[in-house]
């Protein structure tokens, strides 16, 4: 994946987290808002906490960007982050790549829930 394609710095991520519209299933909780570039930008959040060994966070990261990859033009102009749920890695590899595949045709039509007003 190129560099242009990817969250790179904490203030891509923050003003994804801050303004975003959210989905949520099973394995994945998606983040997005709109961007002014040309194309769809992927960040991931693999965290230890939920997945504890390296091998299957690597993994985890491997199919978010194939799938990512594969649906980039579907995506559409938008700052994503994907972050995993508890269990995920229990998963087999066509389950969640089937799961990313409906996210990210909800994604694509702006499905989602909006970020709350009231934070705290």
């Amino acid at each position: 994946m190129r560099k242009d394609q990817t969250l790179s710095n904490s203030a891509d991520y923050q003003r994804v987290f801050q303004q975003n519209k959210s989905l949520r299933d099973r394995y994945w909780l998606i983040l997005w808002c709109p961007n002014d570039q040309d194309g769809p930008r992927l960040g991931i959040a693999v965290a230890k906490k939920k997945v504890k060994k390296a091998v299957q966070r690597n993994r985890l990261k491997r199919i978010i960007r194939e799938s990512f990859r594969q649906n980039r033009k579907l995506i559409g102009a938008r700052d994503v982050i994907v972050l995993v749920n508890q269990g995920v890695e229990k998963a087999k590899n066509p389950e969640l790549f089937a799961s990313l595949t409906r996210m990210w045709k909800k994604v694509a039509t702006n499905e989602g829930n909006p970020k709350s007003k009231n934070t705290g």
